[in-house]
């Protein structure tokens, strides 16, 4: 089962296509300003929006445009939306109306081509279609830049002095109530509430509810914010409790394993290992076999390398007309994007590697594939390189701007690629 996948791409943002008897115009511009050119000629429309006012201003000559038959019924000055949807499968662009229904008539269609916002909007879609083809191949090709940046013997040291996270308690967020504050409440409270038609006497009536009842309320207040204080503080105390013992554990642990790591210890690397290829998520499909040295310091890969059918064939280009261009690769350029690929995935594991422990002082990766043998006649596994990573020119290494292939040289290495990206079989380092 497959499915197909297409992309929708607007001709231009407030880009719209008039329909009228007299013909058809585009028109674009944001709210309360237009710029309009149809069959009788360029105007700019310019209002208020939500007003209803605006005024509509002739600015150049009638243009010529032919009417179409097909758009004689067309009720006057009304409007729609087009829409370019592009066909992966197909690889075709059609030009849907404001329904979604595809536009057939072909003298219509004439005329949406010959304008510029249509050349705008396909022209757009070709990009986007050759950068998603770009970056299929990319994906593969640059897989040596997602190496991970070298563990620094300083970085190992500060891991070591690292302290175990705690937790910071919250305060409490509501305020403490003042007098002062209580007392413009009960001020507020006695303008609001108390009033006389001997109006001489109400500034001495506010006065007096405001005195007797500040201390009362003032002492309400305090208590029930201190009540609820207490109980936030206590409950804040709980969790902290908590959270640190549970940090400390992990901190525990994570200064055993660094303890481990440090010293080298065969059997956490060799766990580690397991681990980072589990997380480890690529674009190809590939197999590891390994094994720790302990006494040499030495992690050796044996990495089946995914087939050259896994990469993607189809390359794209944009013509000086801004046509879309679709090929197939060459045979010699899909050699050689292989070659980019699966030495750079010697780089990749290498990186990620290295970093378990500063004790693995060497990676030798040795990668494989699966080729007809010319001296049995069935399918074998072959090497095709082998390469000796060693960890101070390693880290040395700016990785995102090599050429993994010509990057080899800077290791002992065995690699036998002629010019036209041909591999061929290898005996692997020791």
């Amino acid at each position: 089962m497959g499915f197909r996948f297409s992309k929708r791409v607007k001709l231009l943002p407030g880009l719209t296509m008039n329909f009228s008897k007299s013909g058809v115009g585009f028109s674009m511009g944001p709210k309360g300003l237009r710029y309009s050119v149809g069959p009788t000629g360029s105007y700019m429309t310019t209002g208020i929006p939500g007003t209803g006012l605006s005024v509509r201003e002739k600015i150049g000559a009638a243009s010529h445009a032919r009417s179409h038959g097909s758009l004689a019924d067309a009720p006057a000055e009304s409007k729609t939306n087009l829409t370019l949807r592009y066909d992966e499968a197909t690889r075709e662009v059609t030009v849907l109306d404001q329904d979604g229904k595809v536009i057939t008539d072909l003298n219509l269609l004439q005329y949406i081509r010959a304008q510029d916002p249509y050349k705008e909007g396909l022209l757009t879609i070709n990009k986007q279609v050759k950068q998603d083809i770009d970056e299929k191949t990319r994906q593969f090709l640059e897989i040596y830049k997602a190496t991970p940046k070298m563990l620094t013997a300083q970085d190992w040291q500060s891991f070591q002095q690292a302290k175990p996270i705690e937790y910071d308690m919250q305060p409490f967020p509501d305020p403490e109530p003042t007098k002062e504050g209580i007392k413009e409440e009960l001020w507020q409270r006695a303008r609001n509430e108390i009033g006389s038609l001997f109006f001489w006497r109400n500034s001495g009536l506010r006065e007096t509810f405001v005195s007797e009842n500040l201390d009362r309320v003032y002492t309400e207040r305090h208590n029930d914010w201190a009540a609820r204080k207490a109980a936030f503080d206590a409950e804040e105390y709980e969790t902290k409790q908590s959270a640190d013992t549970s940090m400390l554990a992990c901190h525990n642990e994570h200064m055993a394993r660094l303890g481990k790591a440090l010293n080298g210890d065969g059997e956490y690397i060799r766990q580690a290992v397991e681990d980072i290829l589990k997380g480890i998520s690529l674009p190809v499909e590939f197999a590891i076999d390994f094994d720790y040295d302990e006494e040499k310091r030495r992690l050796h890969i044996d990495l089946d390398l995914p087939e050259i059918e896994q990469l993607p064939i189809e390359q794209a280009g944009i013509t000086a007309t801004g046509r879309l261009s679709v090929k197939q690769k060459s045979a010699k350029g899909l050699r050689s994007d292989y070659a980019v690929c699966v030495t750079g995935l010697a780089f990749y594991f290498a990186g990620h590697f290295f970093n378990i422990s500063p004790m693995i002082g060497e990676v030798v990766v040795s990668g494989y594939t699966q080729r007809l043998s010319k001296k049995t006649g069935n399918i074998e596994n072959e090497y095709i390189y082998s390469v000796q990573f060693i960890r101070d020119i390693f880290q040395r290494l700016n990785i995102a701007h090599i050429n993994p292939i010509d990057a080899f040289e800077n290791f002992t290495h065995t690699l036998e690629l002629n010019q036209s990206f041909e591999f061929k079989a290898i005996v692997p380092l020791e």
